[in-house]
């Protein structure tokens, strides 16, 4: 039989091993996003025009993806 501490190694164990092959498909997922805007020409000094309450603010694509924004995923 397996002792509180036992059982608790092994929960937690299993739980960063789930993590982490969840982390391994969410990596996987972003690279083929990656290879696929490199497909079609996406590059980080494209100029995008956004609509920001009716009034139009041009931007630089690398300018949005310098900062890493919170998930929205729950845990």
């Amino acid at each position: 039989m397996l002792s509180a501490g036992q059982t608790f190694a092994m929960q937690a164990q299993a739980a960063v091993h789930k993590r982490a092959k969840e982390l391994d498909k969410q990596t996987e997922a972003l690279a083929q996003e990656k290879q696929k805007m490199s497909a079609v020409g996406v590059a980080d000094n494209d100029v995008l025009d956004l609509n920001v309450g009716g009034v139009t603010l041009s931007v630089k694509r690398a300018t949005l993806t310098q900062v890493s924004w919170p998930t929205t995923s729950t845990q």
